[in-house]
């Protein structure tokens, strides 16, 4: 339940940020992210297709990430936490929108 409101509302925001596209592209590691959402009928009635990618685990979902070849992604706590130490960190999509300064 947890995991299929965390994708959720990730495939909201990366969609309100994307919302010119039709296609959104995402990322799963070993389809389970995609096995929970259509499980739960969360990808059926969407106004835009989806194509997903299967990856073995979280680092080459999170290149992918920051390469920019990807629109979203689900990875665990610390693959991110590791991503976001490295030199080079990926963009990581909030579902609250920044203030305004």
């Amino acid at each position: 339940m947890k995991l299929t409101f965390i994708a959720s509302a990730l495939l909201a925001a990366t969609f309100t940020t994307y919302a010119a596209n039709t296609e959104l592209v995402v990322g799963d590691q070993k389809g389970n992210a995609r096995a929970v959402m259509s499980a739960a009928g969360e990808l059926t009635n969407v106004p835009y297709e989806i194509k997903w990618y299967e990856f073995p685990n979280a680092a080459p979902l999170l290149e992918s990430l920051n390469s920019q070849h990807l629109d979203a992604g689900l990875v665990g706590d610390g693959p991110l936490a590791f991503a976001v130490a490295a030199p080079s960190h990926p963009p990581i999509p909030s579902p609250i929108p920044p203030r305004d300064s």
